[in-house]
C-alpha cells in the first residue's frame, strides 16, 4: 500500500499549498513536511492528522490517512476549496530592510518584491484589507522601543497620509519606518522617531515630492 506521504503531497499540490505555507502555518520545519512526503513516517501522527484540518476536508485528510478512490473526494475538495476561505493569508515579503536610522536605497516598492511570502493568520489582521498587504524586516534603533531591529512590520500599500500614525516612507532614497504626524500649526508633515536620540523633521506637502513619498500605513507590528 502506498505510503500516507504520498497522498498527502497529491492532496497538498491539488490546493495549490507548498510544504513551506503547510509548515509555517503548523509552526513545523518545511524539513518535517517532506519527511512526511517521502515516505520518512510510517503512521500519520494523531497530531498532524488533527492540524491537517486547517487546510482540508475529512474526506481528504481520511483518504491522506487510509486510502481508497480519490475520486470520492473530489467534489467535497472543491467545495472547501471554495467555500472555506483559509485561516492564513500569504503576505508578500519585500527584499529590502526598511531602516531605522540609516537604510536601502529605493526607487519604486515594486522592485523589491522579493517573491517570498510569509504565512500570516488572517485574524492577525483583524478587519484590515490583506490585499495589499507587505511585510518588510525593520533595522535600525531610531524607533526604539516601538520597534526593535528584527521586527516585522506589515504595511497596507499606499502613497496617502490617513492620520497621524506609522508609515512606511522614501525620503532621499532611504526606505524607512516613521512616526508621521500633522504639525497643526503650520499644516507641515512631521516625521519623528521614537528614540529621542534621534532627529525629527518637517516636510511641507505643498513643496515637490521627489525626496519624500509615502510607500503605506503600517497596519501591524510582530515583535
Amino acid at each position: 500500500m502506498e505510503n500516507w506521504g504520498k497522498r498527502l503531497k497529491e492532496i497538498r499540490e491539488k490546493h495549490e499549498l507548498s510544504q513551506s505555507k503547510i509548515g509555517m502555518a503548523l509552526g513545523k520545519d518545511v524539513t518535517q513536511i517532506s519527511r512526511y512526503e517521502r515516505g520518512g513516517v510510517k503512521k500519520m501522527p494523531k497530531e498532524f492528522r488533527h492540524e491537517l484540518k486547517e487546510f482540508f476536508t475529512d474526506e481528504e485528510i481520511k483518504y491522506i490517512e487510509s486510502g481508497g478512490s480519490a475520486e470520492k473526494i473530489k467534489e467535497s475538495s472543491i467545495q472547501h476549496k471554495t467555500s472555506c476561505p483559509p485561516t492564513t493569508i500569504s503576505v508578500p515579503v519585500l527584499s529590502a530592510t526598511a531602516s531605522a536610522g540609516g537604510g536601502s536605497n529605493v526607487e519604486s516598492i515594486d522592485v523589491y518584491e522579493s517573491g517570498e511570502n510569509l504565512a500570516i493568520d488572517r485574524e492577525f489582521f483583524g478587519g484590515v484589507p490583506v490585499e495589499k498587504i507587505r511585510g518588510i524586516k525593520v533595522d535600525g534603533y531610531s524607533m526604539v522601543p516601538v520597534l526593535l531591529p528584527g521586527n516585522w512590520v506589515f504595511f497596507e500599500e499606499g502613497d496617502r497620509w490617513e492620520g497621524d500614525g506609522l508609515y512606511v516612507l522614501v525620503f532621499r532614497n532611504v526606505l524607512m519606518v516613521k512616526i508621521v504626524e500633522a504639525n497643526p500649526e503650520n499644516g507641515n508633515l512631521r516625521i519623528r522617531s521614537a528614540n529621542p536620540d534621534y532627529e525629527t523633521w518637517e516636510y511641507d506637502p505643498t513643496e515637490d515630492q521627489s525626496t519624500f513619498r509615502i510607500v503605506g500605513r503600517v497596519r501591524r507590528v510582530m515583535m
